[in-house]
């Protein structure tokens, strides 16, 4: 290297390290708000996060309000209500929700009936699982098994 060109060179460097720190800058913030943002949800839910845990471990079972808001130590009304603002929507299109999220992991990465997977969700009979499946993802759960094999 020369020296008329060291500066040019010197220049460069300086110019990609203060791009390479607001980079670093720029993501720190991003995670801060991410983090502070999963904080906010967590604690916005925490009035009913028996309820949610609950709905977690018993997703195949039959899941009802009364039940819920007892975990949760509130009246059945109070409870809906106090879900809905934590969640942004009412138990049972949370726990519809929820159902149809599984069986589609379960469609994709098992080998179980539609029916059998309907019943381990808690879908009373395939039928219903298969409306209710296609009212939140377009498809019926044969089409959405079949068209993800192919991808």
């Amino acid at each position: 290297m020369q020296c008329r060109d060291a500066p040019d060179f010197v220049l460069q460097m300086r110019i990609k390290a203060l791009i390479y720190e607001g980079l670093a800058l720029y993501l720190q913030d991003v995670s801060a708000t991410r983090i502070q943002h999963s904080l906010q949800l967590a604690l916005a839910q925490e009035p009913v996060q028996p309820a949610l845990r609950y709905i977690e471990a018993h997703l195949g079972e039959e899941l009802l309000n009364n039940e819920l808001a007892r975990l949760c130590h509130m009246q059945v009304d109070y409870f809906a209500r106090r879900f809905r603002e934590c969640v942004g929507m009412t138990p049972g299109h949370y726990i519809q929700e929820q159902r149809v999220k599984v069986a589609s992991q379960k469609l994709l990465f098992t080998n179980h009936s539609i029916e059998q997977i309907a019943a381990e969700v808690g879908f009373g009979n395939r039928f219903y699982f298969s409306r209710i499946f296609a009212r939140h993802t377009g498809v019926s759960p044969a089409a959405y098994r079949k068209s993800s094999r192919y991808h």
